[in-house]
């Protein structure tokens, strides 16, 4: 996929960070900008990834939240690797004083990953579903090892996710993009007004935060993360947010909402489940065509609980005791191993078929 090369981004190649030369462009995000660099020390290529110059106070908050929580997260498989991180300097044109200006970058070093998820979305007609749902296990793994650490991502979506190749012929989903992240473990970052609405892109926001019914606690992250496992899911097989295409919802909903009294928001986003349920109903037949036929019914369930309008619908009505003594989406990971291992019998039994009617005179 081509890639427009913004003019601030052209300003980098060549530049040097600490030990990082900067060699090449790769994407432009809401607040930085990623880059192929190598490592000087020992030729071995990474990603940069620098914030954009002159950031507000709450724009370096969240780069420096996403650094703090890789640094937490560090020796988890399936979410992006931290390597480095610091500051440095880039120079600007010389003032007709000719005093060198020069003004702070930040920057963050990770694993270089081969493609970001959402791109890959644009061949799901050659890609198989054994590697979607295998692809899609690497993700709900990852958010698994963030909920037993205690960190919430808040801004699921597949171009938040990196697929890296691990050798071997062998690929690894990795969560990534912590900027909205939250570690539960420490005190809020923000004013607790901002945690009422969805925050990034609202084709993919969970339906409570777009009524503003969001609280800083662990419970509305958790369902709201589940959430966006689901909308994930659905995106792999339609190459849509569920939101979207459920609720055609953006900004200006967001807005019509914010200007009902608070004490009225609540009773209104009760009394619209039903007709959500409805508008969702015909999003999950649009992702169960999409499905081969031996878990069509089965994955649409999953996405039907994933995805319900109702945050408290979509965890089991009942776990294990293993999952109360140890917390995290062990009991989702299971469900897509169940999924895998029926599409891997369904497809065995009809390559069975196949042989056996070739086999025939």
């Amino acid at each position: 996929m081509t890639r427009v090369l913004p003019r601030e981004a052209a300003m980098y190649l060549g530049l040097q960070f600490g030990h990082y030369l900067v060699k090449d462009f790769i994407n432009n995000g809401g607040f930085g900008m990623v880059f192929e660099a190598e490592d000087t020390r020992n030729a071995r290529v990474v990603a940069i990834k620098i914030l954009k110059l002159n950031p507000d106070r709450g724009t370096l908050a969240e780069f420096d939240n996403e650094d703090e929580l890789l640094f937490k997260l560090r020796g988890s498989s399936n979410v992006i690797a931290r390597i480095d991180a610091g500051t440095g300097k880039i120079p600007l044109t010389q003032t007709p004083s000719f005093m060198p200006i020069e003004l702070d970058v930040h920057y963050i070093v990770m694993e270089l990953a081969q493609a970001c998820l959402e791109d890959l979305l644009a061949y799901r007609d050659i890609l198989g579903w054994q590697e979607r749902i295998r692809l899609f296990r690497g993700l709900v793994k990852g958010m698994h090892q963030m909920h037993l650490k205690e960190v919430v991502h808040r801004d699921l979506k597949a171009g938040n996710c990196l697929v890296v190749w691990q050798g071997r012929g062998h690929t690894e989903t990795k969560v990534s993009d912590l900027g909205r992240s939250r570690d539960l473990k420490n005190p809020p970052k923000h004013h607790a007004l901002e945690y009422l609405a969805g925050r990034g892109d609202l084709r993919f926001a969970p339906p409570e935060l777009l009524w503003m019914q969001g609280f800083d606690n662990p419970r509305v992250w958790m369902q709201a993360d589940l959430y966006g496992l689901g909308s994930v899911l659905f995106e792999l097989a339609t190459g849509q947010g569920i939101t979207g295409v459920a609720l055609g919802s953006g900004p200006d909903h967001c807005h019509r909402i914010s200007k009902m009294p608070p004490n009225l928001r609540r009773a209104h986003f009760e009394s619209q489940i039903g007709d959500m349920r409805g508008r969702y109903e015909l999003a999950f037949d649009m992702f169960k065509a999409e499905l081969p036929k031996s878990i069509a019914n089965q994955m649409t369930e999953l996405v039907r609980q994933l995805c319900d309008p109702d945050p408290s619908k979509r965890v089991p009505r009942v776990i294990a005791k293993s999952q109360t003594e140890r917390p995290g989406l062990q009991w989702l990971l299971r469900r897509v191993d169940i999924l895998a291992r029926m599409l891997r019998n369904a497809e065995a039994q009809e390559e069975k078929n196949r042989r056996r009617k070739e086999s025939k005179p």
